[in-house]
């Protein structure tokens, strides 16, 4: 056999396993969950105050006698979401993966029933929706694919 077509076919086996070595996790490379730090710290360590639902303004509530405004905030250590859905209390746990994606799931929330649920009920669906998002650091838009945006939430400053 020919050195040079042996390298060829030395070469081609090695490339070959390589290959299916990235594949062998059942996600391309691509799907493979990152956890930048510059990615983390925009989402972290702040409260996201709901602005928007399905193009429709939230009204800030946090004025009104013993209401919270609707919000959210990301752990940064338990991969979790936590926040007030208007009425409940709820956590979820998220996954960010390459190119601004993002996965929320398994919300669950307290039971409490109020007179209008309607925006929690739909921000909780919104969640399950999500599959990529945007932040600049003070504006948070959780979106499905390219559709106007689900959710616009706006920083504040965690209150603790």
């Amino acid at each position: 056999m020919d050195r040079k077509l042996f390298l060829s076919v030395i070469l081609s086996a090695l490339m070959t396993c390589a290959c299916n070595s990235l594949r062998s996790s059942g996600q391309p490379a691509s799907e493979t969950p990152i956890m930048k730090n510059d990615t983390i710290a925009l989402l972290t360590g702040k409260k996201w105050i709901l602005r928007q639902l399905h193009g429709q303004a939230v009204p800030d509530t946090s004025s009104d006698a013993n209401r919270k405004s609707i919000f959210l905030q990301f752990s940064d250590t338990s991969n979790s979401v936590n926040g007030f859905g208007g009425c409940n209390v709820y956590r979820s746990k998220f996954e960010l993966k390459s190119g601004n994606r993002i996965t929320i799931s398994q919300v669950v929330s307290t039971m409490m029933a109020c007179e209008k649920m309607e925006t929690e009920t739909t921000l909780f669906k919104v969640f399950e929706m999500t599959d990529n998002y945007y932040c600049d650091g003070r504006k948070l838009q959780l979106n499905k694919a390219r559709m106007a945006p689900l959710a616009v939430f706006e920083s504040a400053p965690p209150t603790e």
